[in-house]
């Protein structure tokens, strides 16, 4: 029994010294302890001194402009799950390695003038100083699904883009003038949109096309929408309510579609052809203008806590973008 105990002794000794030492041990290796032997787990123990505290430094900057810090801006800071705080461009934070990151730049304070931006990833265990979202050691290429955009690099949004809307057949632009649709009749408004150099639209997720109009006059079902001759997705993804996009009369429904995200250095214009068919016994009369919006994506905080992506904020059904919605009217008649 003595000698049972005397052994038991100096293994635990070898396996206190082995890990002070090397940081990282496997049961299984130790002299006399055997994969197979009765009563023992075979595991891996890390010592939590391999993984020291890490300063984070907070570092983005305008995309297209990248030589240009954002100071005014700031980064809201998650880290496994807890939020950490809101640090200023260039303000700094203490993790340690292995915590797990999500950083939302420009996610607070809400403004009108950049798209927040997501970036996550898993400290490194180095114990030592790293630059924030410049170092890919242990930064990906964030989350973000509408574009292609690094993220230490937010978008600017706050210009909405231009549009002049056209009677297909003929070109005729439509303010005065309305497109003139018979009884049961089919007639295309091409819509030319033009967007903000250098300036996204919908970059976190896409954008939401929606339209309203009368639901006697205009045959639901028949409303398609098209960009640069692709069919759009309907119903959209993200379908804002009745409090951010109001009906404006009575007896009105909507129809909404999904729209790509816009780098509107990638892409200058697009043409949007919505074709739109008159109910079969009821023409439709000036009051019936079609009118529709393109609505941006954008991150936001829960109230809940967390973080979301969407047209709306559904915890005061509150717009999220960033004062970048076009707004389409077509006059009918």
């Amino acid at each position: 029994m003595a000698a049972d105990l005397l052994n038991t002794v100096l293994v635990i000794s070898v396996v206190v010294l082995v890990l002070s030492v090397t940081g990282l041990v496997n049961f299984s290796s130790l002299a006399g302890v055997a994969d197979g032997e009765a009563g023992v787990t075979v595991v891996r123990v890390e010592a939590d001194k391999a993984c020291g505290a890490t300063t984070m430094t907070v570092d983005f900057v305008k995309k297209y402009a990248e030589s240009t810090d954002l100071t005014a801006q700031n980064a809201t800071v998650y880290i496994n799950g807890g939020k950490k705080g809101i640090f200023s461009e260039g303000g700094t934070f203490t993790a340690q390695g292995g915590d797990e990151l999500n950083v939302y730049a420009a996610l607070d304070p809400a403004q009108t003038t950049y798209y927040a931006s997501h970036a996550a990833g898993t400290i490194p265990c180095t114990g030592q100083t790293a630059a924030f979202l410049t170092s890919v050691s242990f930064m990906g290429a964030g989350s973000l699904t509408g574009i292609s955009n690094p993220p230490n690099k937010v978008y600017e949004s706050s210009t909405a883009a231009t549009t002049k809307v056209f009677s297909d057949d003929d070109n005729v632009l439509l303010t005065t003038t309305a497109l003139a649709i018979g009884v049961g009749a089919t007639e295309t408004a091409k819509i030319i949109l033009k967007w903000q150099y250098e300036e996204g639209y919908g970059v976190a997720d896409g954008n939401t096309l929606i339209c309203r109009f009368t639901d006697s006059q205009i045959d639901q079902s028949q409303l398609v929408a098209s960009l640069d001759g692709a069919a759009l997705t309907t119903p959209a993804t993200y379908v804002p309510t009745n409090t951010r996009f109001a009906l404006s009369g009575a007896n009105q429904s909507t129809k909404s579609w999904d729209f790509p995200a816009i780098d509107g250095k990638l892409k200058t214009s697009s043409t949007l052809r919505i074709n739109i068919k008159a109910d079969d016994t009821n023409q439709p009369t000036a009051a019936t203008n079609v009118s529709c919006e393109i609505i941006d994506t954008d991150l936001f905080e829960l109230d809940s806590g967390g973080v979301s992506v969407g047209v709306e904020d559904p915890d005061d059904n509150s717009n999220v973008g960033r004062s970048t919605e076009v707004v389409i009217d077509i006059p009918v008649s």
